[in-house]
């Protein structure tokens, strides 16, 4: 987030225990709340005087169900993502931004185009 750029060492060891739990709660919020938090954030932003030019939505990037899915089994569970619902999350930023009037960047969709991901990766 925008919001933590030039955080140091010293806040970030003052939110690190809020950001990251040692007990892991569940991290998955319904696609409407979702959408909601991504519209509140920018209402915020937009309130303390960041304007909509200086804001870019970033949608999940696409998940690799083959690679994720290894990782599961090594923890001893079932494949718990699935690509289509992360394109759910990334259709949502996409509508969201758009309503908004703020620029997006459809990682979703372009990390699933061939040779995307090289030539996104290989420009400066």
């Amino acid at each position: 987030l925008a919001s933590l750029s030039g955080y140091n060492t010293r806040w970030a060891k003052i939110v690190l225990p809020r950001i990251v739990s040692a007990a892991n709660p569940a991290q998955h919020v319904p696609l409407q709340e979702f959408t909601e938090n991504l519209k509140d954030i920018l209402k915020y932003l937009v309130s303390i005087g960041v304007s909509n030019d200086k804001i870019i939505f970033i949608t999940p990037p696409p998940l690799q169900e083959t690679a994720w899915e290894k990782e599961c089994l090594l923890k001893g569970s079932a494949l718990n993502r699935l690509n289509s619902v992360a394109g759910q999350y990334a259709q949502a930023c996409v509508q969201a931004a758009g309503q908004s009037g703020v620029d997006v960047l459809d990682l979703w969709t372009l990390m699933q185009k061939d040779g995307q991901v090289t030539h996104m990766l290989a420009k400066p």
